[in-house]
Formats: structure tokens, C-alpha cells, sequence
């Protein structure tokens, strides 16, 4: 039989090995950076962890991620029954979460909707330039532009992300920070991300920048391309490599007009 019983310290290990099955770089400190930003679930089947999820509650919306079932145990249900325990948990705030086409069903069966895309590119960059124009420093008006564009207050994970070794690119006018990006280390590799700007060109600036910081290391950009960001990405060395669905449970409140954009992912997880 297989219970559904909270996530705790002691399973970071056996989460860190199902989530490499998966082919994903995370290691245990992600994996406990993880647990101490938000809440999750485990499946255990006789003892042994074939199944997690995590949430972060923010103040206006609830980010869902890390479904992950044991290859050996698929087909069971398994997934479906993370995903609804922790829904139960997290009260009436609307969800977000990224789908694989796979899981898309299932998710709809929950009450989910299909809202958008977000494409994956990976790789090694081309070589760039570092612009004059960018500035490194995280602040409280980072944590502001962030909340206009995302529509609710993530500052507990960038904050997190920046305690973790991330580093924070801006550009600023006179009238403060304009536009923002993230570079961190996942893995073997770095992750781009998030990246908040008012249009494609600022968006592109500190994308370059920030592959120019980091010459032949293997990045990563999971971006709406919509946005038209992803489209530019092939041609700075980074190829589209996969896609998911975005999907939300519940009512997103829209950005205000003119409000800067989300051109890149902290993660598909954390949104």
C-alpha cells in the first residue's frame, strides 16, 4: 500500500535520486532549499519514497512543482494523489504549475486550465560582451518590479536564491531599476532566471550579459514565447530543447498595463 505522508529532512536523499532519474541536475541542498522555502508531500510504498511534490504559498498565489513518481510505480495514480493532497492543503488561493504533455489530463481532472507555454533552452553560449549598463546588486526595488510583474510577492525565494549564490544583474534609469535578472548555479550548469523587463530589448541585454559573465559554462532560460524572448535565444547558443504547459487552479489577477513583463522562470517550480 502506499501512503501519502508529509516531506521531511530524511527524505532528502531518496528525493535527490528520484528526481536524477528524472535527468534532473538538482542536488539534496537544492532539494532541502526546497523543503525550507515551502511544503511537501512523499509517497512511500513498503518505507521506500516513489513519489513527491512540494508547494510555496506566496501572499496571492500558491506555486506547485517537483511531481515526480518512480518510473517502477507509474500508472498507479500515484501523482494524482500528491497533487490533490497537497491542493487540499493550500486553501483557496489559485495554484500555478507547469505541466508536461503527459500530465496535462490529470491536471485538468483537478481543475486546472491550460494558460500559456514556457519553452526550455539550453547550452553553451556564443561568445558575448559585458555591458557597461548592468549592474549587479539585489534591493528592495528588485523585490518591488518583481512583484509588479509577477502579480504576487516571491521575495522569501529570491531573497533564498540570493543567500544560495545567486547573483542579481540590473539596469536602472533615473527613476530606479528598470528591468532584473537572476544567474545562479543548478547542477552542472546555470540557470538564467528570473528575468523581468518592460520589453524584448532590455530582456535580451541581460540575458548577454549575463552569458558574457559566464564564458562556456552550460546555461539554461525557461521563458514564455509569446514574449518573444525564446525565439532570440538559438542565435546567443541556447537551443530550445523542450516545453512545458502552464496551467493554473483559480484566478491569476492580471499585471497592471505597462507593467514590466516575466521573460524567464526562477524555475518551473518556483514560477
Amino acid at each position: 500500500m502506499t501512503q501519502i505522508v508529509c516531506f521531511a529532512k530524511k527524505h532528502l536523499h531518496a528525493a535527490q535520486a528520484l528526481s536524477a532519474q528524472q535527468g534532473w541536475p538538482h542536488t539534496v541542498a537544492e532539494w532541502q532549499q526546497m523543503l525550507a522555502l515551502g511544503q511537501g508531500l512523499v509517497a512511500l510504498h513498503n518505507g521506500h519514497v516513489v513519489g513527491t511534490t512540494f508547494w510555496w504559498t506566496h501572499d496571492l498565489a500558491v506555486t506547485l512543482g517537483m511531481v515526480i513518481v518512480d518510473q517502477g510505480h507509474r500508472g498507479q495514480g500515484i501523482a494524482a494523489r500528491l497533487v490533490q493532497a497537497a491542493l487540499d492543503r493550500v486553501g483557496d488561493l489559485p495554484v500555478v504549475l507547469t505541466a508536461t504533455d503527459m500530465a496535462q489530463r490529470g491536471y485538468a481532472r483537478l481543475g486546472f486550465e491550460k494558460v500559456g507555454i514556457v519553452d526550455t533552452c539550453r547550452g553553451i553560449p556564443a561568445s558575448h560582451s559585458l555591458d557597461p549598463n548592468v549592474e549587479a546588486g539585489f534591493s528592495d526595488e528588485v523585490l518591488a518590479l518583481d512583484v509588479t510583474a509577477r502579480r504576487w510577492d516571491r521575495g522569501s525565494v529570491l531573497r533564498s536564491l540570493i543567500a544560495g549564490g545567486a547573483t542579481c544583474w540590473s539596469l536602472r534609469n533615473r527613476h530606479g531599476v528598470t528591468a532584473y535578472v537572476f544567474d545562479r548555479s543548478v547542477g552542472q550548469g546555470r540557470v538564467i532566471g528570473p528575468i523581468v523587463a518592460p520589453d524584448l530589448k532590455m530582456a535580451e541585454t541581460l540575458v548577454r550579459h549575463c552569458l558574457a559573465t559566464r564564458p562556456g559554462v552550460h546555461m539554461r532560460i525557461d521563458s514564455d514565447p509569446t514574449l518573444g524572448l525564446s525565439n532570440r535565444l538559438p542565435a546567443l547558443g541556447l537551443k530550445k530543447t523542450s516545453w512545458g504547459t502552464v496551467m493554473v487552479r483559480g484566478t491569476i489577477e492580471r499585471a497592471p498595463e505597462g507593467a514590466p513583463s516575466v521573460y524567464g522562470l526562477a524555475s518551473q517550480a518556483y514560477s
